[in-house]
């Protein structure tokens, strides 16, 4: 369970549980897949300078779920494996190939 926050810039943000975030730093990655709702993209665990991490949720993410401050949701992580942190659209990998 998170609560939706904002920053005084306007993003919105959640808190992460520091046992999670050394899961993950313990498989070598920051990085991870946040699934929320139906939702899935790539995040990074950033460390809060008053203590503890958080992730950011972005204004497109938070408009298509309508999300706002003090809201409650449950999202779910996955290990990110993509090479360049983020899913190449199909056709941008067919002109490099």
């Amino acid at each position: 369970m998170n609560k939706i926050q904002k920053f005084d810039s306007g993003m919105h943000y959640i808190m992460i549980d520091a046992i999670l975030v050394e899961l993950f730093k313990s498989k070598g990655s920051k990085r991870a897949i946040c699934i929320l709702n139906s939702e899935r993209f790539h995040c990074a665990f950033m460390p809060k300078k008053e203590g503890g991490y958080f992730i950011n949720i972005g204004s497109g993410i938070s408009k298509k779920l309508n999300l706002k401050v003090g809201d409650i949701i449950y999202p779910t992580y996955e290990e990110d494996l993509s090479v360049f942190q983020f899913e190449m659209p199909e056709e941008f990998a067919e002109a490099l190939a």
